[in-house]
């Protein structure tokens, strides 16, 4: 099991910590949330290649944000986020938990690249992704018609940063 279990990550109103699975499930979700919610908690509970926060807006879980598929060998996670209620969209909460889980990644991971595929269609995603230093990596080989690559290369001090 890989839930986060240490200290939370805050930005103003916006974290990322401990999930308190009981709360999460009785969270009101919108439709096209459910699913994903569902799928990837009960998949970060059973697969040690997944590490899994829950968003907290005001104190309120509200999205997820997880590093899955993770590769230590490659220094490689893809990484997800879904926010469960559609009327939280652009106030920001989905950029601030990437940005947390970018700092994670540069404080408690040896990962050296996360790398995020959303859908051509899926604008609020790529605007995430760009807003966080994701740069365009081009087409997913498991969807290239209607897939988007974005990638960040996390600083390390071998590397020349910071």
């Amino acid at each position: 099991m890989t839930l986060h279990s240490g200290p939370a990550y805050s930005d103003g109103n916006v974290s990322i910590g401990s999930p308190d699975t009981d709360v999460l499930h009785r969270v009101p979700k919108a439709s096209d949330a459910v699913e994903a919610f569902d799928a990837w908690l009960a998949e970060a509970l059973v697969r040690d290649d997944i590490y899994y926060f829950s968003i907290l807006y005001s104190q309120r879980p509200v999205c997820q944000v997880f590093l899955h598929d993770m590769d230590l060998a490659s220094g490689e996670s893809l990484i997800g986020y879904h926010l469960f209620e559609s009327q939280l969209r652009g106030r920001g909460i989905g950029a601030n938990a990437l940005r947390l889980l970018q700092q994670f990644g540069i404080d408690a991971t040896t990962l050296r690249k996360l790398v995020t595929i959303t859908s051509r269609d899926n604008t609020a995603s790529q605007a995430i992704a760009r807003k966080c230093r994701f740069t365009f990596a081009g087409a997913p080989r498991e969807d290239p018609v209607n897939g988007i690559v974005f990638e960040w290369r996390v600083p390390r001090a071998s590397d020349g940063g910071s």
